[in-house]
């Protein structure tokens, strides 16, 4: 009975540290989301207000064939490359 409790938590540990895993490739070692205004494929819009211009929430992913509008806000997708690491 003890040895099947402890066959249930070893199996459970291991199913952990695979999702850790997947999260550290998904977020990064910093754990921190990682969002497309941070990526170095993203192209912020703007719009012109009086004589400035004011940044807005869209903007365009050009990793892959197309353009892609996205949300400064979305979450990275598998092409994120961060703006730093250039």
């Amino acid at each position: 009975m003890l040895a099947e409790k402890v066959r249930i938590l070893e199996k459970e540990n291991e199913e952990l540290k695979t999702e850790i895993s997947r999260m550290k490739q998904l977020c990064g070692d910093d754990c921190k989301l990682k969002k497309c205004e941070e990526c170095s494929h993203f192209v912020q819009y703007f719009v012109r207000c009086g004589g400035s211009f004011r940044r807005i929430d869209e903007g365009s992913c050009t990793a892959g064939k197309k353009f892609k509008k996205k949300r400064a806000e979305d979450e990275r997708c598998s092409f994120f490359q961060s703006r730093n690491s250039l």
